[in-house]
């Protein structure tokens, strides 16, 4: 039976390889990869909605605090300004704002532009989540 860490290293295409039999669906490996990015996006945005923001995305203070006691970085501590810009680089990557909110643009390209206009089944617009905080 392969480890977590061999499952991860397969690349997409032996991943579209090993969904066929699963499923029945035939996906590229472009579009393993895409699925993938939206699951991601979607559990992003329901973290959103649940109230999850750039703050939350951070480390405790003995990270920063506290020298590390193992491996090659013993004896060090983490920056905080470095952790913001890598933050901010990640949000970037992946199509989010500042705040950690994918952007309009990322859920239009994945399909998932729905999620921009909840009034109509009762749930608060995450456009205007977006611009009030």
């Amino acid at each position: 039976r392969p480890s977590f860490e061999t499952i991860l290293k397969q690349s997409f295409e032996e991943w579209a390889e090993a969904i066929y039999p699963a499923t029945g669906m035939k996906l590229t490996p472009a579009e393993v990869m895409e699925a993938g990015e939206r699951m991601w996006n979607l559990e992003r945005m329901i973290l959103v909605r649940r109230g999850i923001t750039r703050k939350d995305d951070w480390l405790p203070d003995l990270v920063f605090d506290d020298p590390m006691v193992l491996g090659s970085f013993k004896g060090r501590v983490q920056n905080r300004e470095s952790l913001k810009k890598l933050i901010g680089e990640y949000y970037q990557d992946h199509g989010w704002d500042d705040n950690g909110i994918p952007t309009e643009a990322t859920l239009q390209r994945l399909g998932l532009e729905k999620l921009l206009n909840l009034e109509a089944a009762g749930q608060p617009s995450l456009k205007k989540r977006a611009k009030t905080k």
